[in-house]
């Protein structure tokens, strides 16, 4: 077992774009995963919501009025690119492709992919920064996360 050195990944990500980065420790290169990366166009609430909201009707009266959608779009958009990235997630840890997690993604991200992802990929979850590193250079994430003691 001598030798071998633990791949260790790196998820930025923000709301619309995400890529993963590999490195083998602390002093190793850090380098972009050729399947790591995804995005995702930000589109409007007309793009979204085909339809007007129903109409409701008022208990005691014939008046009616409009209803409004439950999730705004952009939650509606975040919630599902995150499933889509756990979801990646998931099949990469299926077939063993790391050995170690570290999310960096913007604060509501974060969350949210906190929530979605699996409790066996949550455990080889070793850190996690609430900070958008997704336009960062690997060098410079990998400074960031030395000085966090992540890395």
């Amino acid at each position: 077992m001598l030798g071998l050195k633990k791949k260790i990944w790196v998820l930025t990500a923000d709301d619309s774009k995400a890529r993963v980065l590999e490195t083998l420790g602390p002093g190793a290169q850090m380098e972009e995963i050729p399947d790591g990366t995804f995005s995702t166009e930000k589109r409007s609430g007309r793009e979204l919501y085909s339809d007007r909201p129903g109409r409701g009707h008022e208990s005691h009266s014939p008046m009616r009025h409009a209803m409004d959608y439950k999730t705004p779009a952009d939650e509606q958009e975040r919630r599902r690119f995150v499933q889509d990235l756990s979801d990646w997630l998931v099949q990469a840890h299926q077939k063993k492709r790391f050995d170690r997690l570290i999310l960096v993604a913007a604060p509501k991200t974060l969350g949210a992919l906190r929530k979605q992802l699996p409790q066996n990929v949550q455990d080889f979850v070793s850190g996690s920064l609430a900070k958008d590193l997704t336009g960062a250079e690997a060098n410079d994430i990998a400074k960031t996360l030395r000085d966090q003691g992540m890395l």
